[in-house]
């Protein structure tokens, strides 16, 4: 299996993130925890039903866990809060949720200090 598609989906996001957070004057180009889980290749698993809402609570609240299965490892991120679901991904999926979230924090830095510019010139 390749990292490939995963890569090439997290760049394009990352990409259109950066650009809209760094020309957007609002800025609500900010993704959700949610989004970026998705946008990384993880799989949302909402809890339907009361045993799986249950095993929903079982895990520690927006954390990631790292599991094994078969011997292969994978991740569950749990969010009983908002969505009600776990997300699951593959250690490539965790690999690229962190570069979204540094490619994301970065997007935020440059419009900060954007701002922070414009409004110095301002005076």
């Amino acid at each position: 299996m390749t990292d490939r598609p995963i890569r090439a989906r997290a760049s394009v996001v990352s990409f259109v993130l950066l650009t809209q957070l760094v020309t957007s004057p609002s800025g609500h180009a900010q993704q959700t925890t949610g989004q970026l889980l998705i946008s990384s290749g993880f799989n949302p698993i909402a809890a339907t039903t009361p045993a799986m809402m249950a095993r929903l609570m079982s895990f520690p609240a927006n954390r990631f866990l790292l599991r094994q299965k078969g011997g292969r490892p994978y991740y569950v991120y749990a969010d009983p809060d908002y969505c009600k679901c776990m997300y699951v991904g593959s250690e490539s999926a965790y690999a690229a949720y962190k570069t979204l979230v540094q490619q994301q924090d970065e997007a935020m830095a440059l419009r900060e200090e954007r701002d922070s510019e414009n409004f110095q010139g301002d005076k």
